[in-house]
């Protein structure tokens, strides 16, 4: 991941979007998880809206 940020920051990106995909044995366990930064106004936003 930090290699991806490294990339972002290169670009002098807005935003970085990295999908990951995970499993569970546990039947009930399904959607997604958003992370922002913390005490990031924007972020809380988009991951919102994500």
């Amino acid at each position: 991941l930090w290699g991806r940020v490294f990339l972002a920051h290169s670009y002098d990106a807005a935003i970085l979007i990295s999908l990951h995909v995970n499993s569970s044995s546990n039947e009930d366990e399904r959607g997604s998880i958003v992370f922002y930064a913390r005490g990031s106004e924007d972020g809380k936003a988009l991951a919102g809206a994500v």
